[in-house]
């Protein structure tokens, strides 16, 4: 016998019980949390139900709630742009569909992808990344400088030089 812990409870669970495919062993226990804890999970039901009722049915409910993610979302980016600025650094495009964030030390792929939404990413920014580690580029210069120097920069050193 195995111990498992299941919220706050230590309870000792016979493992070879439930099956030994991975989504079959998953609905067990689910059903197992469920039975023990049915109190709680009608509660959330409920609440569930209560409030698809009170927005006028499951539609309604989605779009309040894309309509609330997408607020949240575009004051988070206010945050980033008042923090980083409007306009790519490089070459200066200013349009917010061409303007990507960019991680100076590079890595900027797995560090985006460890936090659990686009909303945590985005308040990380915000409130709490080191200003000198990110910066606002278009997405060209963004793809390039991952080769090395943007052509935009290589486009100045050569008017410096002559």
């Amino acid at each position: 016998m195995k111990t498992r812990v299941i919220g706050q409870d230590t309870q000792k669970q016979d493992i070879a019980a439930y099956p030994s495919d991975p989504i079959a062993r998953k609905k067990a226990i689910d059903k197992s949390y469920r039975d023990r804890n049915k109190e709680q999970y009608n509660a959330r039901a409920r609440q569930y139900y209560l409030a698809v009722k009170r927005a006028g049915g499951q539609e309604a409910y989605n779009r309040r709630n894309r309509e609330q993610y997408a607020r949240t979302r575009d004051a988070a980016l206010i945050r980033i742009a008042a923090t980083y600025g409007v306009v790519c650094r490089c070459c200066g495009e200013f349009r917010k569909p061409f303007l990507a964030i960019h991680h100076v030390d590079g890595g900027g792929n797995k560090h985006r992808r460890s936090f659990k939404s686009q909303h945590g990413y985005y308040k990380y920014l915000a409130t709490e990344a080191p200003l000198d580690k990110f910066q606002i580029l278009c997405h060209n210069c963004n793809i390039a400088k991952c080769d090395g120097p943007c052509p935009h920069e290589l486009e100045r050193m050569k008017a410096e030089a002559a």
